[in-house]
């Protein structure tokens, strides 16, 4: 819970790898081998902060059947991708084919044609994955030049896409403001 005034919060997701206990939250966890599990933290301002990435959510959906292919989150994203350096997509195991589906339609309907890394396929199947890819995209956007494919990118920011039942774009970009804001 946020308080009024308050401008600065954490957010956090963790989960451990448990056999019976993980499937509930993340039915992939059934699917994939071995087990995996992982967490992420961000603290997050309302107030924007120089040198710190900036943070938005353009899309979300839940509820979404196989027919249904992700025109609303192109739409929501509208001609930001073409600032785009970097997708980070997250494709539940379990929803595998109906993820690539989405995943190519995306693709076909915005022209993009960057670098785009399947991060459940590394990290693994836990119900917090898509924290580890808000952290890592994060970190990529702050110090790119960390990064083995940051040579790839073209444009700063990196979207993270949640494909499958649920559509999500998150959008993590530079902060574009004035220098001595935070200071």
């Amino acid at each position: 819970y946020l308080a009024p005034g308050e401008a600065t919060f954490l957010v956090m997701a963790a989960d451990e790898g448990h056999a019976e206990l993980s499937p509930l939250f993340d039915p992939s966890v059934a699917v994939s081998s071995p087990i995996s599990d992982g967490g992420g933290v961000l603290v997050l301002s309302r107030r924007p902060v120089a040198g710190a990435p900036t943070i938005s959510l353009k899309h979300f959906e839940t509820g979404v059947d196989d027919r249904i292919m992700p025109d609303r989150l192109i739409d929501a994203l509208g001609d930001r991708i073409g600032r785009t350096g970097l997708v980070l997509v997250g494709i539940p195991e379990a929803q595998r084919s109906m993820g690539q589906a989405q995943l190519d339609h995306f693709i076909a309907h915005t022209g993009y044609s960057g670098p785009i890394i399947d991060y459940r396929r590394q990290i693994g199947e836990f119900a917090s994955a898509s924290a580890v890819a808000a952290v890592f995209a994060a970190a990529m956007v702050k110090r790119p030049n960390r990064f083995e494919c940051s040579s790839a990118i073209q444009a700063p920011t990196v979207l993270v896409l949640g494909l499958g039942s649920s559509l999500t774009a998150m959008e993590v970009s530079p902060y574009e403001g004035s220098a001595d804001i935070g200071k």
